[in-house]
C-alpha cells in the first residue's frame, strides 16, 4: 500500500542513471560553472596552499584532471613558480573551447586536451609525469571515481602531490544560512539521503567521496596524507557593491528562478522517485526549493546570505 501511494519508490522500476558523468552535459551548464566557480575560493588561501602547505619553491608540472574550462588553472598559474607548466584534461568539447579563449593567449605555458581522463594517452613523453596532479569537484559526479583517483595517482611522479577539491554534500547542506528564513529547515535533507544511498548502490556515484578522500589515498599507496577545509564563505548584503550580481549568480546557480519553480511537479517528483525518493520526500523537497526560491525573489533587494559549500581539499605524496 506505501509503494501504490507513493510513501515508498516502486521497487520494480527500471533505474535511469544520471547523466552528470556522460559527454555534452557539462557544456550545457557552462553558465552555472562561471557562475558558482567564483565561489568556490579566496585567492590569498590557494596562495597559501602553494606556499605554505606544498610549499611549491620551484617549477612545476600541473595535470588537471577534469578541467572543465580551466578555471583552476587560471587561479593556479600567477602564484606558481616561474617556469610551470599547466595541462588540462576534460571531454568536453565546449569547456575546452572556452578554456583555450581564456588560457592560451596568456604568458603561461598552457596545455587543454579534449579527451576522457579514463582513456587519456599523452602526446609527449613530458606529460606522463607531473608534479601535481588535482582535480576539482569532479569525482562526486561521475561513476567511477576511486578508479578516477587510482588513475591521478599513476599520472604523478615519484615525490608529487595528488590532490583532490571537493564538496561535501553533509556539510553543503548545512552551509546555507538565508536571514528570514528557518535556518533549520533550511538545512534539511528530506529525501536526500534517500537519494544519495540509492545512487550509490545502482549507479556507483559517490556523494560522501569529500570525506572518504584520505583514506582512499592512504590504500592508494600515498603517504603524508592529510585534509584542509576551505576558508572560503559568501556573504552577501545589500550593503555590497556587487550585491545584484552575487544575488543574481546565487539564484540562478541553484535553480531558483521563477521559471525554474514552473517546472512540472508530477515529473519532477517522478525522477526523484526513480533515485530513491518515495513521493512524500520528493514532494516535501520540491516543497522546500519553491519557499527559497519565492523567499528570494520576493525579496530582492534586501536579502542578507551566508553560504559555505564545505569545499575539502584532501591531498598526499606519491612514494
Amino acid at each position: 500500500m506505501d509503494e501504490l501511494m507513493g510513501l515508498k519508490p516502486l521497487p520494480d522500476a527500471a533505474y535511469i542513471p544520471t547523466d552528470k558523468g556522460k559527454k555534452g552535459y557539462w557544456g550545457r551548464q557552462l553558465d552555472y560553472l562561471t557562475r558558482t566557480r567564483s565561489s568556490f575560493w579566496n585567492q590569498d588561501y590557494i596562495g597559501f596552499l602553494v606556499e605554505k602547505v606544498w610549499k611549491l619553491t620551484k617549477p612545476v608540472r600541473v595535470l588537471d584532471c577534469g578541467c572543465g574550462y580551466g578555471f583552476l588553472g587560471s587561479l593556479l598559474l600567477p602564484l606558481l613558480p616561474e617556469g610551470s607548466t599547466y595541462t588540462g584534461v576534460d571531454f568536453d568539447e565546449t569547456l575546452i573551447r572556452e578554456g583555450k579563449a581564456m588560457l592560451c593567449d596568456t604568458d603561461f605555458d598552457v596545455s587543454l586536451y579534449c579527451a576522457d581522463f579514463m582513456e587519456w594517452m599523452p602526446e609527449k613523453a613530458s606529460e606522463c609525469c607531473h608534479d601535481l596532479v588535482l582535480c576539482q569537484a569532479v569525482l562526486r559526479h561521475i561513476d567511477r571515481a576511486e578508479a578516477f583517483l587510482e588513475r591521478m595517482v599513476s599520472f604523478t611522479r615519484s615525490g608529487g602531490i595528488t590532490a583532490c577539491f571537493e564538496v561535501d554534500r553533509e556539510l553543503e547542506c548545512d552551509g546555507l544560512y538565508i536571514e528570514g528564513m528557518d535556518y533549520g529547515e533550511l538545512c534539511s535533507r528530506t529525501g536526500l539521503r534517500s537519494l544519495w544511498k540509492k545512487e550509490r548502490e545502482c549507479q556507483g556515484r559517490d556523494y560522501a567521496i569529500g570525506i572518504r578522500l584520505p583514506v582512499l589515498m592512504e590504500r592508494m599507496g600515498l603517504v603524508h596524507v592529510d585534509i584542509r577545509l576551505n576558508d572560503k564563505v559568501r556573504y552577501i548584503s545589500p550593503a555590497q557593491p556587487d550585491y545584484e550580481q552575487a544575488v543574481s549568480d546565487l539564484v540562478r546557480a541553484n535553480h531558483w528562478m521563477p521559471e525554474d519553480m514552473a517546472v512540472d511537479t508530477q515529473a519532477g517528483a517522478e525522477s526523484f522517485m526513480n533515485h530513491g525518493m518515495s513521493r512524500q520526500e520528493a514532494e516535501s523537497y520540491y516543497s522546500r526549493q519553491r519557499k527559497i526560491a519565492s523567499f528570494l525573489n520576493g525579496n530582492r533587494d534586501n536579502l542578507s546570505i551566508i553560504q559555505t559549500l564545505g569545499l575539502l581539499i584532501s591531498y598526499g605524496y606519491k612514494p
